[in-house]
């Protein structure tokens, strides 16, 4: 849009057309050059976009404890996970492998062994490498 003030006029319009009762379309305004959409940052780069992955202000880093009465193959698949989240969400190398530092701290906060984390992260990260050239090939 080309302004704050067109954009909430649309937005209004929009509404309107739909009974008070219904639900209503919302707006999100970037801050510092970000907007969170559909569980990702979208982030203004000069003239580039890039994107990572976006947690609530709320989130915890509550995900499942390792110490929890399941299947270790279920820790497993997790870590997997959300090291594919991570990969799918993040446009370049250094937003992925500040991701994953990241989750590597939530998963030890979740008594996750050290030694799964690794087992776990490190294969992952080579068949990326492996399977495109490089990491982001996709991407260029």
């Amino acid at each position: 849009m080309p302004s704050i003030t067109e954009a909430c006029a649309f937005f209004d319009v929009l509404n309107s057309m739909h009974p008070a009762a219904s639900r209503s379309i919302t707006m999100e305004l970037a801050s510092n050059n970000k907007v969170p959409f559909l569980g990702m940052n979208i982030i203004k780069s000069g003239t580039k976009l890039e994107t990572s992955v976006y947690k609530k202000p709320t989130n915890t880093g509550l995900l499942l404890y390792f110490d929890s009465h399941v299947n270790r193959r279920y820790n497993e698949g997790l870590v997997k996970t959300v090291l594919n989240r991570a990969h799918r969400l993040s446009s370049n190398w250094k937003i992925f492998t500040d991701e994953c530092e990241t989750l590597k701290l939530t998963f030890s906060n979740l008594h996750y062994p050290s030694t799964l984390i690794d087992a776990t992260t490190n294969p992952f990260i080579t068949n990326i490498v492996v399977a495109n050239g490089h990491a982001f090939a996709s991407f260029h």
